[in-house]
């Protein structure tokens, strides 16, 4: 059944960025955040040393997520401690696979009201049960308990999910709600459109067009556009724009809410 959760924040760059709790994902966004701020920036958004800075961080915050993000009504999940750099550096692990099956979407109101919102099957024909009289085919995110550890399966548990999303705040007023598809890899393209737009100066629909760089089960793989001389990992080059999720984000330019939507899919900005 629904439940109200409270968000977890960090400041990152005089910015306050936003995430969903536990039992979501949404901590891994702000733990790479948190270990890239004090890195030097790379010399511009499609440099290798870019991607080699933000692949350690994303190998130690996957391993921190795997270990001790699960549903914190039966594990105590130690958020001070995982959003501490020195705790997560050298860390080693990797994510798993990443899916396309996710819709994310915003909205907002006249009051100035948004909404950041995200659901998912999961797999792509969910658990493959339909509820007869509503049509509603639910998901199976029961599939990513495991045998031991913070997500062992047990009765009325939830497991680790990867459904998150994304407000920024600035002086207590929204700046950016931001969303993608992608399961595994949403942290990551959360981190990259947000530090395309706060550390090399994107405007909104730059940075959610980008090109874009994933970590995951199959490796790294880069779409065209970035400088891979130099990368200290193997890679694979795909066409750009490829299957890296969808996107939108909502920005609030001098009070004025402005949606962009990614072109890798097809989703549109609407007003109503």
């Amino acid at each position: 059944e629904p439940e109200w959760g409270d968000p977890i924040c960090v400041e990152y760059r005089g910015l306050t960025v936003c995430e969903t709790p536990p039992n979501t994902q949404g901590l891994t966004t702000l733990m790479i955040l948190r270990l890239i701020e004090n890195e030097p920036k790379a010399p511009g958004p499609f440099s290798p040393s870019r991607i080699n800075t933000y692949l350690k961080a994303y190998e130690a915050a996957y391993s921190a997520r795997d270990e001790f993000i699960g549903d914190p009504r039966f594990v105590k999940i130690p958020v001070d401690r995982l959003l501490d750099p020195e705790f997560l550096k050298g860390r080693l692990g990797g994510p798993r696979g990443g899916g396309g099956d996710t819709t994310y979407f915003v909205v907002a109101d006249s009051e100035g009201n948004v909404v950041s919102a995200i659901q998912s099957l999961y797999y792509h024909f969910g658990s493959l049960v339909t509820e007869p009289k509503y049509g509603i085919t639910l998901n199976n995110r029961a599939a990513d308990f495991s045998m031991s550890g913070v997500n062992e399966v047990a009765p009325r548990k939830r497991p680790l999910h990867t459904l998150s999303t994304v407000m920024v705040m600035r002086n207590g007023e929204l700046e950016l709600a931001l969303g993608t598809s992608g399961a595994h890899y949403r942290p990551q393209q959360h981190v990259l459109m947000l530090t395309n737009i706060v550390d090399y100066g994107m405007n909104p629909v730059n940075a959610v067009n980008a090109p874009r760089f994933l970590w995951g089960i199959d490796g790294l793989i880069i779409e065209e556009g970035f400088e891979v001389t130099g990368l200290s990992v193997r890679h694979r080059l795909i066409k750009y724009p490829g299957s890296t999720g969808v996107a939108s984000i909502l920005a609030n330019i001098n009070g004025v809410k402005i949606l962009y939507s990614d072109v890798r899919g097809d989703g549109a900005a609407l007003g109503l």
